[in-house]
């Protein structure tokens, strides 16, 4: 099986005064998108700019994961907490946050990557070296998590903007790696992560006023070595879509989810006109949900988390963590 042969990731998404479609290895040194230089007026740019990091982190028993959101004129910052063998969500919090008080990188390969900067419940994101690191707290919860993820062995997209302005473009960064660690304390009950697996997602764009898609995020191992998938339907032009085995990136095409987000249901991922074919099931064991309407952000928000299952290429895949995502936002 061969991969696409996926050139490297440019430095910057916008080359030569354009955007450099495509999917590539590796990480852009700097996402800054040239919105004004490309035409993009400044109350468009602060309207249409949307900048996130999202991360997770999971062993055999619990699964924590979080974002720091910037949508422009308000953000969101939140973490969960998940109990795997309860099938529970044990937290979850969700703060609204005004624009201002949140730093998102347009270097994301180096230092800090994103932060929330408020005395109540600070968060950081920064890349140490070849890791990256997650501090800080929400609610009665407290992180410090490192996931080794070096920049070389992430997967960028540079995609069109279905619906956006003709200039309008988003760069996506996603990592996934099989080596994770840290702590999270709830009240007083704090548990280790020592044999765990990470997802990041780094997204930078001029995004559509409304913007929906659904998502399959997952990691871990089959027979010793690392797998894992980044396959979304509705969003991104299918650019994104690529399986990581045996460390190798290969491209997948489009895919199809099979779910009804009005119930509790596995879901169903597939893809065949791709390099490599798909057909991943996800066994639910707990789900996260969120509503936002704050006038000019609404965003309606349901994430499964648990094991997936089935086949990717010729592997057969058991027990790899993973999330899924019904996305729509208003923004």
């Amino acid at each position: 099986m061969a991969d696409r042969d996926l050139e490297p990731a440019p430095p910057t998404p916008i080359v030569d005064g354009e955007p450099a479609f495509g999917t590539y290895r590796g990480a852009c040194e700097w996402t800054r998108l040239e919105a004004r230089e490309r035409g993009i007026g400044r109350f468009d740019q602060w309207l249409r700019e949307k900048h996130w990091q999202w991360f997770c982190v999971a062993d055999d028993r619990l699964a924590v994961g979080g974002a720091i959101v910037d949508a422009g004129p308000v953000g969101t910052v939140f973490c969960w907490l998940a109990d795997r063998n309860r099938k529970a969500i044990l937290a979850d919090v969700s703060r609204v946050v005004p624009g201002p008080l949140l730093d998102l990188s347009e270097t994301p390969t180096a230092g800090r990557i994103a932060t929330r900067r408020l005395a109540r419940d600070p968060l950081r994101i920064e890349r140490v070296g070849e890791s990256v690191r997650i501090t800080g707290s929400a609610g009665e919860m407290a992180l410090d998590l490192q996931l080794e993820a070096p920049p070389a062995d992430a997967v960028t997209a540079i995609c069109p903007v279905a619906g956006g302005h003709p200039a309008a473009c988003n760069v996506t960064q996603k990592e996934v790696t099989t080596t994770a660690r840290g702590t999270v304390t709830l009240g007083r009950k704090r548990h280790s992560f020592t044999d765990a697996v990470g997802l990041l997602d780094h997204t930078h764009g001029l995004l559509a006023r409304t913007t929906s898609w659904r998502w399959a995020f997952g990691v871990g191992t089959v027979d010793g070595a690392p797998v894992g998938f980044n396959l979304v339907a509705g969003f991104n032009d299918g650019l994104e879509n690529v399986v990581w085995l045996d460390g190798e990136p290969y491209a997948v095409g489009r895919v199809t989810h099979d779910s009804d987000p009005a119930v509790d249901a596995d879901w169903r991922v597939t893809a065949v006109d791709g390099d490599v074919p798909v057909d991943l099931r996800l066994e639910l064991e707990a789900e996260r949900r969120d509503g936002t309407d704050v006038g000019l952000l609404a965003s309606s928000y349901r994430q499964p988390l648990g094991t997936w299952s089935g086949r990717i290429g010729d592997r057969d895949l058991e027990n790899v963590f993973g999330v899924a995502e019904d996305h729509r936002a208003t923004w």
